[in-house]
């Protein structure tokens, strides 16, 4: 079951809830925000609207509208060169109103949920477990062997713990 949830981060599909377009620009994004990330995070962080994290910040509307309205508002972003993006991005910690009437306070908060889904989506990946040398999961496996985290129950430390 790990491996096959694992694998299923390397390839994800995407379920359509942005338009091409819209992906087009959240993939520019995270490749500004990551560079040299693996180009299937869009898709991972696509997903997340899908299902829904349960969190947003108060000022945005639900996450499906809020992706929509921060990726319109960054105009035509992935077809620009690497320093208008940057350029761009940058105007986000100084420009008062954007494109669909967002403030600039929801602008911030919206890139810096975009960003936080992307990071998840990064380090969850297992390419990027690689690069980091962590070949476990955190969990705790059956028989006597146990390869991750054992369940110390409520009130309960690992060994390991102060």
């Amino acid at each position: 079951a790990t491996r096959k949830a694992l694998f299923a981060r390397t390839a994800p599909d995407a379920p359509n809830v942005l338009s091409g377009a819209e992906r087009a620009t959240l993939s520019a994004l995270i490749g500004r925000i990551l560079p040299g990330a693996p180009s299937t995070l869009a898709a991972t962080v696509e997903n997340g609207l899908a299902t829904g994290d349960g969190w947003r910040p108060a000022i945005l509307p639900p996450d499906t509208e809020a992706y929509r309205t921060g990726l319109a508002a960054l105009g035509p972003f992935a077809t620009l060169d690497g320093q208008a993006q940057d350029t761009l991005l940058a105007s986000i910690e100084t420009r008062d109103a954007w494109p669909g009437g967002w403030t600039a306070q929801q602008m911030q908060a919206w890139f810096g949920d975009v960003r936080d889904a992307a990071i998840r989506a990064y380090v969850s990946h297992p390419a990027t477990l690689a690069q980091l040398r962590y070949s476990g999961v955190a969990y705790a496996g059956d028989g006597a062997f146990k390869p991750g985290f054992a369940d110390p129950g409520l009130g309960g430390a690992e060994p390991w713990e102060p």
